[in-house]
């Protein structure tokens, strides 16, 4: 099994990933909610101007040959570590292949679940750049790009602790990831639009209430998601680790 250095440490490869397309939308949200949860599992997280740091990500790319699509969320968290600014709670993530999202959630403890992911991305961005996630041909979430110009393009490097929720009884536990490549990016603006669904509006969770993903999903709305930055990228490079126990 290959190996990398992530994070300052020298861990085995779970998968690693090139040429994929990503889009992420990172933004705030309350914090009261999110600080509640990250508390069970003894987690602090980073804040701005007293908000939650919040991203969604929707790839599109290849493994081994076969095409897939991915959709996760994290929480940006303080860490122990002094070299690394940050790190991340992943509280749900979905798969466009069921096989995929099994192996995620059996072999490496992470918590994935099958949906439809869409991803749509031009060289330039246009009315039809963006992401969505549907259950059970629900659409739950959506976030489009206005056809407003990107930035540059610029090189973009994150690597630290993914931390994994933690089931009953069960020991907590995390994996490295390095996520690379170059992106553009551009702030948030008045013609973009963010969509989630909530329990109030026509009973629009009922596809995803009983599910693990559930709570996640909820607090994503309960607490007032506002999206601040877009940032595509055409070249993403992922590498991660196996799952590890925390210390």
């Amino acid at each position: 099994m290959s190996r990398a250095l992530i994070a300052g440490r020298a861990v085995p490869l779970a998968a690693e990933i090139s040429d994929a397309l990503e889009i992420s939308l990172q933004g705030t949200a309350d914090a009261s909610l999110w600080t509640s949860l990250l508390a069970s599992e003894s987690l602090v997280p980073q804040l701005e101007s007293g908000r939650v740091q919040l991203r969604l990500s929707a790839l599109s790319a290849r493994f081994k040959g076969i095409q897939f699509c991915e959709m996760n969320l994290v929480v940006f968290v303080q860490t122990q570590q002094s070299e690394f600014a940050t790190g991340a709670y992943l509280p749900c993530a979905f798969h466009s292949r069921t096989s995929f999202a099994w192996v995620e959630r059996r072999l490496f403890h992470c918590p994935y679940h099958t949906g439809e992911i869409l991803v749509h991305a031009g060289v330039q961005a246009g009315p039809e750049s963006g992401f969505g996630l549907k259950l059970d041909r629900k659409l739950i979430l959506s976030a489009q790009m206005a056809p407003v110009p990107l930035g540059p393009t610029e090189p973009a490097d994150w690597q630290g602790e993914i931390y994994l929720p933690t089931a009953a009884g069960a020991p907590r536990r995390l994996f490295l990831a390095h996520l690379s490549g170059s992106a553009q990016s551009r702030s948030w603006g008045p013609a973009d639009r963010w969509q989630i669904e909530t329990e109030s509006s026509v009973g629009a969770l009922r596809a995803v209430q009983a599910r693990p993903f559930a709570k996640a999903i909820r607090l994503l709305a309960q607490s007032h998601f506002t999206p601040d930055r877009w940032m595509i990228s055409h070249q993403a490079h992922h590498q991660k680790s196996r799952t590890l126990l925390r210390d």
